[in-house]
């Protein structure tokens, strides 16, 4: 073939290459070149595709994960609060938090459980191992509110476990914490003591625990003296509730 086409240019017969050349070697280039592209492009495609697949499949794991962790946590928490609740011989409902209302000095949780299910005003809310979070305030056919500890509004009737059971109220303080007042001046009470509900309240026992003393303000002065009491739960943490029934 070289011998060939080197005759046919010293013989200056050039055209008929240029006429091979465009329609043989130019169009398998381009089908050469066009099909590389294709390839490419496909591959290139197939890439995304499959990194696409890869990503949402590991986003789906995640959610089952979350869920699992969800599911797992919450049954260890029914477990607890059914050991406690059949210790102390305590009848209850289970309930699950569905929103928080944080406005000025109101603290409040939403709960999925109402007046249908046996719910009424009044009622102490327990988490798991048995800690009074607030008494429940407003009832609706299938919600009612549980007004917490640390609200302003709440004003709960309280012991003190020390040598005097001494008996006072607790309220609310700015959300932060509670403040027990009312307690005898010349008891003895001190940091660390466990304050427990006195079982004043009409519907609500005796021995749900409500917090510790973290300080003790006393002057006497005073016919009482006041107790700044630490929550033994964190509102953020919370998601299963049990409401204690008369």
């Amino acid at each position: 073939m070289p011998v060939i086409t080197a005759l046919l240019l010293a013989v200056h017969i050039d055209r008929p290459l240029q006429i091979i050349f465009r329609y043989t070697i130019v169009p398998i280039q381009a089908w050469i070149f066009h099909s590389k592209e294709r390839i490419n492009t496909s591959t290139a495609d197939t890439s995304v595709e499959y990194v696409t697949e890869l990503e949402e499949e590991n986003t789906q794991l995640k959610i089952e994960n979350a869920q699992l962790r969800t599911f797992v946590q919450e049954s260890g928490l029914l477990e607890e609060q059914i050991q406690f609740l059949s210790l102390n011989n305590f009848r209850s409902l289970y309930a699950r938090i569905i929103s928080r209302t944080l406005e000025g000095e109101r603290d409040a949780f939403v709960l999925n459980r109402g007046s249908i299910d046996g719910v009424q005003e009044g009622l102490a809310v327990i988490t798991a191992s048995g800690v009074c979070i607030g008494v429940i305030d407003v009832v609706n056919d299938t919600t009612s509110t549980v007004r917490l500890l640390s609200d302003s509004n709440t004003q709960l009737s309280a012991v003190v476990q020390n040598g005097q059971k001494s008996q006072g109220i607790v309220t609310g303080s700015h959300q932060l914490s509670l403040e027990m007042t009312y307690i005898p001046l010349t008891d003895q009470v001190d940091v660390g003591n466990t304050v427990i509900t006195s079982g004043v309240d009409a519907l609500i026992p005796r021995g749900l625990v409500i917090g510790s003393v973290s300080s003790v303000s006393k002057n006497n002065n005073e016919l009482f003296q006041s107790a700044t009491l630490e929550p033994l739960f964190l509102p953020q943490q919370l998601s299963i509730l049990s409401i204690v029934l008369p």
